[in-house]
């Protein structure tokens, strides 16, 4: 997802959506353990302009950095690049997985985010690894 299509999705709503918790959501793709999706707070975004990204990390991959978790809409949305800053057309990108099993190695690549769904009663924003649609419509927030 370009950067310029995150922000439409809370364009005019910012203020609304400021205490609004910000979470990363991957499906569970392991049937058997009864887990539908893995969740966890946003710690981090990077934003680098020579790759033309916008790096998102969990808080579970990066629990002891020295920023400020970015899990608060608010923050996320301040730590956006600023408009006329840099002449690129950012894409977001989370890091996956975002939430790593504990004592097992893994490959850790970076998606581009696939999409956002708002609860307005649960007051979060879910970053989604994977389209809309593929996630349990009864799992996502109301």
């Amino acid at each position: 997802m370009k950067l310029t299509d995150l922000k439409q999705c809370f364009t005019g709503n910012e203020d609304l959506y400021r205490e609004y918790t910000v979470l990363l959501v991957d499906l569970d793709l392991v049937p058997s353990d009864g887990v539908d999706v893995v969740i966890s707070p946003l710690r981090e975004t990077e934003v680098d302009p020579e790759a033309g990204e916008i790096r998102l990390y969990s808080a579970a991959v990066r629990p002891n950095s020295d920023q400020l978790p970015a899990a608060l809409f608010e923050l996320f949305m301040g730590s956006w690049p600023l408009d006329g800053v840099h002449d690129v057309e950012f894409v977001v990108k989370i890091q996956l997985p975002i939430a790593p099993e504990e004592g097992v190695v893994q490959e850790y690549s970076l998606q581009p985010l696939a999409g956002v769904w708002i609860g307005r009663e649960s007051e979060e924003i879910w970053l989604l690894v994977r389209p809309q649609p593929e996630y349990p419509q009864d799992l996502l927030p109301g």
